[in-house]
């Protein structure tokens, strides 16, 4: 069956940003980013993620619930809840706050039957404040099938 990649992209992107923000998808790590370290922003952040993918013949936008999870020692976790992919792509770095910020900067694989193997390079952003994160974020995929960009943003609130 093949899927309409106006479906398929935030799919695929959405999945290979959880691991970049250290939801692993397999295979070995790539590293960390930041120290760990006693943090007063430790807590669960839930909101929505906004997209927006160009690419492969399409423009699509979508937002998908989001959450962001900041253990005691600063370690930056994500989720989005009730969403599944199929694939799979190397594990993105574990990244610890610095201060208020935690920022990466990856290259990971992803493979999908859709698009094929793909090289992504992803930076992201996350500011924290006293009850919420703003996160922003960009990645480009160099795919078998083609190439495409993407940007993120979103606003969470601390709910935990």
């Amino acid at each position: 069956m093949t899927v309409p990649i106006k479906r398929f992209l935030p799919v695929f992107f959405l999945f290979s940003f959880l691991v970049l923000s250290g939801c692993g998808g397999g295979g070995s790590s790539s590293g960390v980013v930041g120290q760990p370290h006693a943090t007063a922003y430790a807590g669960q952040y839930d909101g929505v993620l906004n997209l927006f993918m160009s690419g492969l013949g399409a423009h699509v936008s979508d937002s998908y619930a989001y959450r962001l999870v900041v253990g005691l020692d600063g370690l930056v976790s994500d989720s989005s809840p009730g969403f599944s992919g199929t694939g799979t792509c190397s594990d993105g770095p574990d990244v610890y706050l610095s201060g208020n910020v935690a920022s990466a900067t990856a290259t990971i694989t992803c493979s999908f039957p859709e698009v094929g193997t793909c090289s992504v390079t992803a930076t992201q952003r996350m500011v924290f404040g006293n009850s919420a994160v703003s996160l922003s974020g960009s990645a480009t995929y160099y795919c078998e099938g083609g190439t495409f960009s993407a940007t993120v943003s979103a606003y969470l609130t601390k709910t935990k």
